[in-house]
């Protein structure tokens, strides 16, 4: 072990690249299989609105969209963090978390370019974007009611658990000791913005 002491002494972050790239092969391999079934989209109302919001958010580098059932996030977290249904008589609503990988960073530059920069410019790139995506779906017809949360939002009753929402959809691997969620395609490079609920 005394050679594997001295590589992680002399080059601890291409040691870290070292082993995220290697748990990155071996989540592939297995499939993420570990991950509890989405089974979701379930509904041809909800394959064609997947479909379709998935291409309209990439158009801004937002490439990752991922179904989950907001009932099995609610069991998951505590109070202050669950997702209010929209309507209070069901029990569980369709939901899509939505993020970014590198590709979301050319449309952001175009957009700090255009509207110059704001006291949180990512964030508002994102509000504009994702409200966007989803009032287009609501005039194709696609959606009736859709609220939206925000990562960034931290007041109390608007809060979710993005790393929390990621695994429970079998997005990625979450590490509640590190709080780091690892992706089987994009690793650690990855950030999480919002969810869109649907009715």
């Amino acid at each position: 072990m005394r050679w594997f002491n001295s590589l992680l002494a002399k080059k601890p972050f291409s040691f870290a690249i070292s082993a995220i790239t290697y748990l990155r092969k071996y989540l592939l391999s297995i499939g993420i299989g570990h991950f509890r079934p989405t089974e979701l989209p379930s509904t041809l109302g909800e394959i064609l609105l997947l479909k379709r919001i998935s291409k309209e958010l990439e158009k801004s580098g937002f490439d990752i969209v991922q179904p989950f059932n907001t009932k099995w996030y609610n069991e998951a977290v505590e109070e202050s963090l669950k997702i209010r249904m929209l309507e209070e008589q069901q029990e569980n609503c369709f939901g899509i978390l939505i993020g970014n990988s590198k590709k979301a960073w050319p449309h952001f530059v175009k957009h700090v370019r255009a509207n110059g920069i704001s006291t949180d410019p990512f964030d508002d790139f994102t509000q504009n974007v994702v409200k966007d995506a989803g009032e287009k779906m609501n005039r194709e017809g696609l959606v009736n009611k859709f609220k939206l949360y925000w990562v960034f939002d931290t007041e109390p009753g608007k809060m979710i658990h993005a790393l929390k929402m990621a695994e429970i959809s079998g997005l990625a691997y979450f590490d509640n000791s590190v709080h780091l969620c690892i992706h089987p395609e994009f690793g650690p490079w990855f950030g999480l913005r919002a969810a869109l609920v649907v009715a």
